[in-house]
Formats: structure tokens, C-alpha cells, sequence
């Protein structure tokens, strides 16, 4: 990926969250992130975390702190798609 002309590495875990990986594949190759703002960051006290993916943040005068609150779009079906938590607490292995 690249940000502003600087080359950003994302990593996939398909083993410990595989649908979540999976679907996020499936968007980038559908090109679903193309011209996506990122609209959440959370850097303190560390960097954890980027959030993008509201298809509306492609519109440069919809304000950032409306984006993130609707949900994902299936791109075959065009319904909601709701994708499980997937987490596993410190020492599970």
C-alpha cells in the first residue's frame, strides 16, 4: 500500500482471524480501499491501530468525524455484511 507516496506494509493474520483476513483481501482486490481515507488512528501511548474503509471518505467534503459509523456492504449482493469478532485473549494459544 501506499500513503502519500510512502509504502505502508499490512500484515494479514489468516490464522488467528481468517475470516476477517479473508474479507479484507477479498475488498483489496476488489480495489474497495482505492482513494479510501483513513479516519481513525490510534497511536498513544503506541501505534495499534488505522481504520479506514467508509466508502463515503472518498468524497473530499464529508467531514472524517461522520466516516466509520455504517456498516460494510457486501459488493455482490449490496446487503450489510457483519463480519464476527475475532480475538483470542493473551496466552491462548
Amino acid at each position: 500500500m501506499a500513503i502519500v507516496n510512502q509504502i505502508v506494509t499490512i500484515e494479514v493474520d489468516g490464522v488467528n482471524a481468517p475470516i476477517t483476513g479473508g474479507n479484507f483481501v477479498d475488498l483489496v482486490e476488489r480495489r474497495f480501499y482505492d482513494g479510501v481515507r483513513f479516519h481513525r488512528i490510534e497511536n498513544q501511548p503506541q501505534f495499534s491501530l488505522v481504520q479506514a474503509g467508509a466508502p463515503f471518505s472518498r468524497a473530499p467534503n464529508i467531514p472524517i468525524e461522520t466516516l466509520g459509523s455504517g456498516n460494510s456492504v457486501a459488493p455482490i449482493t449490496n446487503q450489510p455484511r457483519f463480519i464476527p469478532l475475532e480475538i483470542k485473549p493473551l496466552g491462548i494459544g
